[in-house]
């Protein structure tokens, strides 16, 4: 039997949250760390062992950065949303075809094409806003 959070729902808007962007560097050095932050919670992100898969957990499948399964569905987070790559000395964001889309400082990214993640970013996935950091 299905699990009720397997399915996406879309939001009634797909429009990007208000960030005060601040702008950084999109140079990520070698001894770098990543951290996404979500309000009060860092969430580390080790990007030396391939691609990182961002997305909301379910029975059956579990993301690299995993959402729990009620919170995701309501900010519109799909199961396989956004993936994280490294590419020599820059740190790469793709939506994998979301339902609710992928925003970067406030800006739809297009699906399957990479863009370049920076110190200080706003990164939106459906309605849940993180911080990212390169430390």
């Amino acid at each position: 039997m299905p699990n009720a959070c397997d399915e996406t729902l879309p939001l009634s808007e797909k429009t990007p949250l208000f960030v005060d962007v601040v702008w950084g560097r999109s140079y990520f050095h070698p001894l770098a760390r990543f951290f996404l932050h979500q309000e009060d919670k860092v969430i580390a992100v080790p990007l030396d062992k391939g691609p990182r898969l961002i997305g909301r957990s379910t029975a059956n499948f579990k993301p690299t950065i995993a959402f729990q399964p009620f919170e995701a569905q309501e900010l519109g987070i799909s199961r396989a949303h956004a993936r994280i790559d490294r590419v020599k000395n820059q740190a790469l964001l793709t939506d994998l075809d979301s339902t609710n889309g992928t925003f970067l400082d406030g800006k739809r990214i297009v699906p399957q094409v990479a863009a370049i993640l920076h110190n200080g970013a706003a990164l939106q996935l459906g309605n849940l806003l993180l911080r990212v950091e390169f430390r």
